[in-house]
């Protein structure tokens, strides 16, 4: 078969007819589900546990061979196309075009919906309901934006609305033959793709893959993952006792990002002394280890290891953070993990002042934020305390800031605290063996899109253990309760489980009965403890 090509307005009408009359070919629409199963009304692509992809495989064959499958043909009656785009289809699929001159004012992208019939998104989502795990929606296409200096998008959504993650690709690119991902790890009906193509820029779509993963994968080796600078050369290992000594430390490492490296600090780094040695002024409250630097530990000497008033943005890939203190960072926060893979905070003391003290909830931020894609973060036995705003897992309640992003937190003593403790959006997390102790506002904030097993946790003298607090418009987040104390607790003290979490095999780990937690915890939290 050849091409046929036209150039559609939106919401058009007649592609289909135009179509027929010139190819004589059209492929008739189904429902793509187990013939038992329920169907939403009119044509649908029901995915199911059974839908299974292998993600290590490196054949698109072997990689879907257990997906749900929606060809091009089948695509063809199931999108739908903004104006200035050349809809084009033939042997290797439909291909969309932007007609956008480069000149042109104002907003230049234009969109494809797929999976899209009368209004409505075809795809439906819902076996994550009361579920864990991740459904993926995988775009296989041909991507050219060799003509445009914008950007390309696919995102996951419902109704106009954000119901996943998305994908980006940058311009200037070409990407034959490549799968371009979307996900979510909450139920979601009538969804659709739509696609953002830049001026100029042009996709030719195959198909498109749904698969569901039933289990939450990423948690069996994720501490065997992290770590940091293990195995570092010894003219890799930096002992600074000073913020002149640790930038000059940390230069060094990011000349060779990729190799092992550890620091050693005996000492107390400043704000003055660092931005003093790098030659800044008015300069951000923390240092930014850097987007390229990976494995890296930076560890306190025994009980020296301070940051005094000045934290750290972490950005790379396998950090440790163990044994240092962090305090008093001024309109920042203490530990920032922001786009990061693989972190973990161990072993260390995060202050601020007394609250009573301190009236004003903005003087600092957190004491740990976790944001963006940020994934595998491992907060173990630190010490946190006195703090307004104290642990945030994502920083927005929108669907595309909520990648999946598998959080543990175990054996920390978090005490005289207000609220995000943690505050948790998106993906899954495990908070076991924590002891909470005089807290007073919110506790375990369980925000839209997580999904929690909080497990064995002491809480004493705590307002609000667990619930969800401050966001009117999105659904709670779900959680599976085993074990919890609430000891001369107030507020949300909830013992039924909303959601029954399903960890892949191999996730093994080491608990303590919850009644031994406040010794057991207390005596080992915190830097100056290993």
């Amino acid at each position: 078969m050849g091409g046929i090509a036209l150039v559609t307005k939106k919401w058009f009408a007649v592609l289909l007819l135009v179509f027929v009359f010139a190819s004589g070919w059209m492929f008739a629409g189904r429902v793509l589900a187990a013939p038992d199963q329920p169907i939403a009304p009119g044509w649908a692509a029901i995915v199911t546990p059974e839908h299974t992809a292998n993600l290590e495989a490196a054949a698109l064959e072997e990689k879907y061979a257990n997906a749900l499958k929606i060809t091009a043909a089948e695509l063809i009656e199931l999108f739908d196309v903004d104006e200035d785009i050349i809809v084009k289809i033939n042997d290797d699929g439909i291909t969309f075009t932007s007609t956008v001159p480069g000149t042109t004012a104002g907003d230049k992208n234009r969109f494809v919906c797929l999976g899209y019939k009368d209004g409505w998104g075809v795809l439906d989502l819902t076996a994550l309901d009361n579920m864990t795990g991740k459904i993926g929606v995988d775009l296989f296409a041909d991507l050219d934006l060799t003509n445009t200096t914008n950007g390309f998008y696919v995102r996951l959504k419902r109704a106009g609305q954000d119901r996943g993650r998305y994908h980006r690709e940058s311009a200037g690119v070409s990407l034959p033959d490549t799968v371009f991902p979307t996900y979510t790890t909450n139920a979601v009906d009538n969804a659709y793709l739509e696609l953002t193509i830049p001026w100029q820029g042009s996709i030719t779509v195959k198909s498109v893959f749904l698969w569901m993963e039933s289990e939450i994968r990423g948690f069996a080796d994720m501490a065997e993952r992290i770590n940091g600078g293990a195995g570092a050369a010894q003219d890799r290992v930096f002992h600074v006792a000073n913020g002149a000594e640790f930038y000059n430390a940390l230069q060094e490492v990011r000349e060779k990002p990729a190799e092992p490296a550890v620091i050693y600090i005996d000492g107390t780094i400043t704000f003055d002394e660092y931005w003093a040695a790098a030659g800044r002024q008015n300069a951000r409250p923390s240092i930014e280890l850097g987007s390229q630097v990976e494995n890296l530990s930076i560890i306190g000497v025994g009980a020296n290891g301070l940051f005094d008033g000045i934290g750290l943005k972490i950005q790379g890939r396998n950090t440790i953070v163990q044994n240092v203190t962090v305090r008093y960072v001024r309109r920042g926060d203490a530990l920032e993990i922001n786009n990061a893979k693989y972190v973990m905070i161990d072993h260390c003391t995060l202050y601020n002042e007394p609250l009573d003290v301190n009236k004003d909830k903005n003087k600092y931020d957190e004491l740990i934020s976790i944001k963006n894609d940020t994934e595998y973060v491992i907060l173990s036995w630190n010490h946190i305390y006195n703090s307004h705003k104290t642990i945030l897992i994502g920083s927005n309640d929108g669907e595309d800031a909520q990648p999946d992003r598998k959080v543990i937190m175990h054996h920390n003593l978090i005490e005289n605290c207000n609220s995000r403790l943690p505050l948790f959006r998106g993906g899954h997390g495990h908070i076991y063996n924590n002891y909470y102790r005089n807290c007073d506002g919110s506790g375990i904030n369980c925000r839209t899109g997580s999904k929690i097993l909080i497990e064995n946790n002491y809480f004493e003298n705590v307002s609000g253990p667990i619930g969800f607090w401050f966001d009117d418009v999105n659904p709670g987040g779900l959680y599976e309760l085993r074990g919890n104390i609430y000891d001369r607790c107030r507020g949300s003290q909830p013992t039924a489980s909303t959601v029954r979490m399903n960890f892949e095999a191999g996730y093994s780990y080491s608990w303590d009965a919850v009644e031994d937690v406040p010794r057991i915890v207390a005596a080992g939290a915190g830097a100056g403890q290993i």
